[in-house]
């Protein structure tokens, strides 16, 4: 069998980072961290249209604003991101606040401006624990595409 994925040509992407901030995960988040520039390396083989976002606010709110090539010191800005947030009560449900970060992109919210109707959404949870969060997959998936409006520009695997 061959598997086959077409990539639109510089087709925008939309890209939500969140990180389980428990103790056990200080080397994955320092490693996270230093390879984000390798990330975005490979991310521009396919799109130089990107905007990048860290969750680092229990409630779904970024601290660090929307990153874009165009950002001055966007590496450094991720980094600082990823090792400024702290622990929350979702740390190990990270499917909630990345939920509600979707939920909070109108204009006057704390992540205004993220979801382009035209780009291609990915959520990217990074953890060393399974998903805790107290809804299912599904309903948070729901919940998304709802908001996004549209569930052919949001990437998806399922367990």
């Amino acid at each position: 069998y061959e598997d086959v994925w077409d990539h639109p040509a510089n087709s925008p992407s939309d890209i939500i980072f969140a990180i389980d901030k428990s103790c056990s995960m200080d080397d994955n988040q320092n490693a996270l961290a230093n390879n984000f520039s390798t990330f975005i390396t490979e991310l521009s083989n396919y799109s130089t249209d990107w905007q990048v976002m860290v969750i680092n606010d229990s409630n779904g709110c970024n601290q660090t604003g929307i990153l874009t090539s165009s950002t001055p010191g966007y590496v450094s800005t991720f980094q600082q991101a990823i090792n400024s947030s702290t622990k929350s009560q979702y740390t190990e449900k990270l499917l909630t606040p990345a939920a509600w970060a979707v939920d909070k992109t109108d204009s006057g919210e704390c992540n205004q401006g993220f979801l382009r109707s035209n780009a291609m959404l990915h959520i990217i949870l990074v953890s060393d624990e399974p998903e805790q969060s107290s809804g299912t997959w599904s309903n948070y998936v729901n919940q998304i595409i709802a908001k996004k409006g549209d569930g052919s520009t949001f990437f998806r695997m399922e367990d």
